[in-house]
């Protein structure tokens, strides 16, 4: 059997490959203005996931049986119908 001696590819090697190749996708995205589609779609979803949550961050809303604090209750948007879609109780501002 001849003795032959080869050196293979390191797994560091493999890593660092991986690594700069989602650099450069990344990177490609951002210079040709995907960037800015993939972040309006991510917006688009935000603000629709939330539109018929009561407890909206931000929104200062409360999900309660009762009025509390005589705070002004508050009604869904017309596209959620006559419902929250977290609170089976009655929301208020």
């Amino acid at each position: 059997m001849v003795n032959k001696k080869a050196q293979g590819i390191s797994i560091n090697v493999i890593i660092i490959a991986a690594i700069a190749l989602a650099v450069l996708v990344v990177l490609f995205a951002i210079f040709t203005g995907r960037i800015g589609l993939f972040s309006k779609g991510v917006k688009e979803t935000e603000t629709g996931a939330y539109s018929c949550v009561c407890s909206e961050p931000g929104k200062g809303r409360v999900c309660a049986a009762a009025n509390p604090g005589g705070k002004a209750l508050t009604n869904p948007p017309t596209q959620c119908g006559t419902q929250w879609t977290d609170c089976a109780l009655s929301c208020f501002v």
